[in-house]
């Protein structure tokens, strides 16, 4: 296609409302090209929305960490049965005391599953309860 047969094309796609794109010849409607930028917009917000929650999760995990002494910190050895939530409700740790400490992604799967015989970092804080 010449560039006087592509803006003669173009010319009339304008006057039919559609755009001519360059690429492929194809007539497009000045609404797609909107909708496609507006799915990109979308797309940064997600993406910026989701930063600012590891973010807010990162400071969290910063601020329970805070009134963790070293001393306090012990390893467990997971037993067959142990769930993050069993092992948080017999600790009183919160899930964010728990990440920070263990942060490896090999103690669980993607599940969030321990394995059985891993050792993983604990605060017991419910002093009542032995782990």
């Amino acid at each position: 296609m010449s560039t006087a047969d592509y803006l003669n094309a173009l010319n009339i796609a304008r006057a039919k409302h559609f755009v001519l794109d360059k690429q492929t010849g194809e007539k497009k409607s000045p609404t797609d090209a909107i909708m496609r930028q507006a799915m990109k917009t979308k797309e940064i917000e997600d993406t910026r929305s989701e930063f600012e929650k590891r973010n807010d999760r990162l400071y969290e995990m910063q601020r329970d960490m805070q009134d963790i002494s070293e001393d306090s910190i012990t390893e467990y050895e997971i037993r067959p049965g142990d769930t993050i939530s069993s092992v948080l409700e017999r600790t009183g740790m919160s899930f964010g005391e728990f990440l920070a400490l263990n942060a490896d992604s090999s103690i669980m799967s993607s599940e969030g599953e321990l394995y059985a015989g891993n050792t993983i970092s604990i605060v017991n804080k419910s002093r009542e309860t032995e782990v």
